[in-house]
């Protein structure tokens, strides 16, 4: 049987084939001309958390599965590589009521650091920036700029 041909047309026909190109390109480790690198190593991704809750919980995994675009398992899959978590777990992240970008948000919150932190994060790198490049800006800027990066690093937000 030729794979490459069998992912390419799965992988142009309709969604609920994407999973078997999925399962095409992770188990036989194949590259297509159809479908970019980065697309291909997430469905590899997607199918490796499938096949993980799949073998804890089978049916929740076909369910689940029929139900989710690949795109999810595979952000999933990202966030499960960082924080280890059970196929439980990775079973009520899925069914999340949000979208991808919410379900994202849930698994941090729950794994990582809080939304407060993970955005005072970003505001520290964006301040950061003014205090060490700020030709031209006027010193009261600079002198908030310097002001806040100091509290932030008070606080242990780096």
């Amino acid at each position: 049987m030729n794979w490459s041909r069998l992912a390419d047309t799965s992988w142009t026909d309709a969604h609920n084939k994407h999973w078997l190109c999925a399962m095409i390109v992770a188990k036989r480790t194949i590259y297509t001309c159809k479908i970019p690198l980065a697309e291909q190593s997430q469905l590899r991704g997607a199918w490796e958390m499938y096949a993980f809750i799949r073998a804890q919980r089978p049916q929740d995994a076909r369910r689940l599965r029929k139900r989710y675009e690949y795109r999810r398992f595979y952000e999933l899959y990202r966030l499960w590589r960082l924080h280890e978590f059970s196929a439980d777990e990775c079973i009520e992240h899925l069914e999340f009521d949000g979208g991808i970008a919410g379900m994202v948000g849930q698994v941090e919150d729950v794994h990582g650091a809080p939304e407060w932190e993970r955005r005072g994060q970003y505001i520290y790198k964006t301040v950061d920036k003014f205090v060490h490049v700020a030709y031209g800006a006027p010193e009261w800027f600079c002198d908030w700029a310097f002001d806040t990066k100091e509290l932030f690093e008070r606080h242990g937000i780096k």
